[in-house]
Parts: C-alpha cells; sequence; structure tokens
C-alpha cells in the first residue's frame, strides 16, 4: 500500500485504504514503515517517531503537536494531535508574486448582457423580496418552467447584508430578466430589486401580493408577467467574450483528508487559469482560513491588502476562540473528522489551495461584488450553502466545488462543478460529482493533466453544458446575516 506524502517536510502521511497492524506500506519518496494499529481510509499515519509536544506537519505546515508519544505508523488525529505554535505574523511581508500559471483557452461563449459582464446562463428569476412571498414565487415557478425561483428564509428587515444579497441576485450576470414578487409591508421592496436590475438593463417587472389582492390574484398576475418576460429574453443568443470577464467562485463542503492533496490543488489551477486571462476567483469560508494567515498575508498584492488579511482572519480566530473555549480548535464538521481531518488548521492549509497562487488582490464582505480583478478573499461563513449564497450575489458566474466525503448541494444561477477528492466518492456518488480528482491520488494523473481536464470542463460548462447538480436540480441557497454564522 503507497501513502500519500503531501510535502517532504510532512512527518504524517495520509493513508488511501484502511491499514490493518502488521501492513506493510511503502513511501512515495522511498522507505517502508509497518502498521501499528488499524486506521481508517483517508487518515494520518505516522510516519516517523513524534515525542510529546512535536509539531505534526502537513503541507509542509504545522498542523497541530502530538499530545503523547507516536510511534512510527501509529495513528494520527484528534485523540493525541493539539494545539499547534502560533505563527509570528510580526516579519510577514506581502510578496505578490504569482505561481506559473496554466495554459487555458482565451475566450467562451456567453450571454451578452448591457451593462457589466456577460452571463453563461440566461435565466428568467423570479425573486421574492420577503420570505412570506415565497409562496406565490414558488407558484408562479411551478407554472413557468423556465423559470427560476430563488426561494429564501430572509424577513422583512432590511438589513444590509440582505439588501446587498438580493441586489445581488437581481443583478446577476446570469439573470437575464427579473420579476420580484413583494408582500407590500416589508422594508426590502420588489420595486426597488426591479429597479435596480433595470438599471443593469435587464428586463424587469414587480408586484405586491397585498395590493393586487392576494396570493391566488398575484399567482395569477406573476405568472402573466413571467411568461411576457420569457418572451423577452428568451432568443438570446451566446456571442464570444474574453475569459477575463469571468468571476470564478471556489468553495468546499464535506471534506476529507485527500481534499487538499487533489481536489483542491486542481481547482487552484482553474482559478489561476482565469485570473492570469485577467479574470477574478473568489476565495470564501473565513473560519476555514484560521491557521493560514502566515500564509494569506504573504500572497497579499500589497501592504495593505496584507494588513486586511490579517485583520479577517485573526479576528474570527479570536471570535472562534470566545464562542468556543477549548473546542475553537475542532470547528470542524463531524464528517470532516470521520474522513480524517484532525484540526481545523489541517482543514484550512487544504482549503485555501483552491483560490490557486495568484496575489491577493482585496478583501470584501459577503454578497459583495469585487472591485479589483485577481484573486479576491471574500467574507463568508465555512457553512457551504451560506458561503455559496455570498459567492453567487457576489457575481460569480460559475462555481468550483470541492468534496472528499460526498455534497450534492448546487446553487441557483451559478453552475456549480462537484470535484470528488477520492475516486472511491466519485464511484459511489457517480450521479452528483463531476470530476474525479481522486484519480491523482491513484497515480493515474498529476496535478498539471489533471488541471487541464479540470479547465476544459469548467469551459464545457460555461458554453452551456449541465452540471449533475443543475440535471438533478440540486440549486438551494442560504443567505448569511450575522457575522456570527459559522
Amino acid at each position: 500500500m503507497t501513502l500519500i506524502h503531501a510535502h517532504a517536510k510532512d512527518n504524517v502521511a495520509v493513508t488511501l485504504s484502511e491499514l490493518e497492524p502488521g501492513e506493510v506500506a511503502v513511501l512515495p519518496r522511498g522507505g517502508e514503515i509497518t502498521i501499528r494499529e488499524r486506521i481508517p481510509a483517508s487518515h494520518k499515519v505516522a510516519v516517523a517517531d513524534l515525542a510529546p509536544g512535536e509539531t505534526v506537519f502537513k503541507y509542509g505546515q504545522p498542523i497541530g503537536c502530538a499530545t503523547a508519544a507516536v510511534v512510527q505508523g501509529s495513528w494520527v488525529h484528534t485523540h493525541n494531535l493539539g494545539t499547534p505554535p502560533e505563527p509570528n505574523l510580526e516579519d510577514i511581508r506581502p510578496s505578490g508574486a504569482p505561481g506559473p500559471s496554466p495554459h487555458g483557452p482565451e475566450t467562451f461563449l456567453g450571454y451578452t448582457r448591457p451593462i457589466g459582464p456577460p452571463g453563461i446562463r440566461n435565466q428568467l428569476l423570479v425573486l421574492p423580496s420577503v420570505s412570506c412571498a415565497d409562496g406565490v414565487a414558488r407558484a408562479i415557478g411551478r407554472a413557468v418552467p423556465q423559470a427560476v425561483v430563488l426561494e429564501h428564509t430572509l424577513s422583512c428587515a432590511p438589513l444590509p447584508r440582505a439588501v446587498r444579497s438580493l441586489i445581488g441576485c437581481a443583478t446577476h450576470p446570469n439573470v437575464g430578466a427579473v420579476l420580484a414578487v413583494g408582500l407590500g409591508c416589508e422594508g426590502i421592496k420588489a420595486e426597488m430589486l426591479a429597479r435596480e436590475a433595470d438599471k443593469v438593463g435587464k428586463p424587469a417587472a414587480f408586484f405586491e401580493i397585498q395590493s393586487v389582492g392576494g396570493s391566488r390574484k398575484a399567482t395569477r398576475q406573476g405568472i402573466d408577467l413571467a411568461r411576457s418576460l420569457w418572451e423577452a429574453m428568451a432568443e438570446q443568443k451566446r456571442e464570444r467574450h474574453p475569459i477575463g470577464a469571468l468571476t470564478v467562485g471556489v468553495e468546499c463542503g464535506g471534506s476529507d483528508a485527500l481534499s487538499g492533496v487533489t481536489a483542491n490543488p486542481v481547482v487552484g489551477c482553474v482559478a489561476d487559469w482565469v485570473v492570469s486571462q485577467g479574470g477574478t476567483a473568489i476565495l470564501s469560508e473565513t473560519t476555514e482560513m484560521i491557521g493560514t494567515v502566515h500564509l494569506l498575508m504573504r500572497q497579499a498584492a500589497d501592504a495593505a491588502v496584507c494588513e486586511q488579511v490579517r485583520k479577517l482572519i485573526t479576528d474570527k480566530e479570536a471570535e472562534t476562540r470566545r464562542r468556543l473555549g477549548p473546542l475553537a480548535l475542532h470547528v470542524i464538521a463531524p464528517g470532516n473528522m470521520e474522513g480524517g481531518l484532525s484540526t481545523i488548521m489541517e482543514k484550512s492549509l487544504g482549503c485555501v489551495l483552491k483560490g490557486g497562487t495568484a496575489p491577493i488582490q482585496e478583501v470584501i464582505p459577503y454578497a459583495q461584488k469585487p472591485t479589483r480583478k485577481g484573486l479576491v478573499l471574500m467574507d463568508t461563513p465555512g457553512y457551504d450553502v451560506e458561503s455559496l449564497g455570498g459567492l453567487v450575489a457576489g457575481g460569480c458566474q460559475i462555481i468550483l466545488f470541492t468534496t472528499g466525503r460526498g455534497s450534492p448541494v448546487g446553487s441557483f444561477l451559478a453552475p456549480v462543478i462537484k470535484v470528488a477528492s477520492n475516486s472511491s466518492l466519485f464511484a459511489r456518488m457517480a450521479d452528483d460529482m463531476d470530476f474525479n480528482a481522486g484519480e491523482m491520488a491513484d497515480g493515474h494523473e498529476t496535478l498539471d493533466s489533471l488541471g487541464r481536464k479540470l479547465i476544459d470542463l469548467t469551459l464545457a460548462v460555461i458554453q452551456g453544458k449541465q452540471t449533475l447538480s443543475e440535471e438533478n436540480e440540486q440549486e438551494v441557497i442560504g443567505f448569511a446575516m450575522t457575522a456570527e454564522a459559522f
């Protein structure tokens, strides 16, 4: 059995399958170790003896310290792994130096918009301004199957995040026309959402259920309006646009210990391709940057962004420690731990690889559209459904979503490409996974070859190929309304 050794400095490796005591495992860089105990698939095994307090390395970075003596060939997980040493942030300076960018296509076929970037889908959006209007919006969607109905749970309070999130969806590049549905007494008005869509040249209409005379009359009026809007946009054809017009979101959910070894670095290749062509990639999930602040600070484009990165992540880490105390180290999902991830630092070091190697150009709040091209950090929760909502509202035309445990979640408005970290998951959830990054762990592909394949798939989806989450109608959306949401 060959182990996955992510970096020459690492004193742990990752198993590809369950190991039993007495088995001999081969290290990729040479040498063998004897397995001392049963170790689950995708979990870590010590490749050297570890003394109590010794730093444990993965990806060439600390992920924790041994809380007891660990013999070579033993299982390394939450039972014997504690908090890693704190990095020194005082002398960190931004390098702004990108890594090599993969070659890829320079143009794509998309839908031209009167104002703003092109779309890769041409959606008729039925948008409730408040959750009380979801039922009428849903009824309109049943009668007009061409429509996308964005149900949500937002209240009537015009909180800045809520307003920003709904406006971001109404003005999204993949939206060709908007029907805003209001109740009438809410603080976020349907008329305002229609007006914002109109400002960027989208055909738009609105009505309020209370003014029309109730849900049945409102539904009939909404059906007529939706059909009229569809007729106004249905015949639009795709035209050629530069890759630089794209904003790509990168996301993960249900990660395992191979996510940071296979799937996330491959998605990073796509991010680097888009950025090298003048486009934008958005990396989100702030809690899943904890433990990587020293790396992301160095990746900043300049000193001002470096400070923004430091403040974003250290503030979130302090808040996490305040709220969770000794559990802060383990602010990851139970499925992550079952999949072999032991600490938030280990998960974060793999998570941030999705963003690629380009310099970070700015840090933006939840659901905010970037003002600069290049790699951007968005402050979102680690909860993937709410993070997806922020990416969509922020204008991402497409999202690449990595998973090691398996997640079928898609998103309204922006197609989601599901990238499996291991071949077992890809085979087990073949109806949900679009791409198998596990071929790298299996030794069949390299990072470069898989990166090129994922670029090709991404271009195909951009130009109309349906993702499996689209085919399965797995579109959901959640908006994070409080800064404390994890």
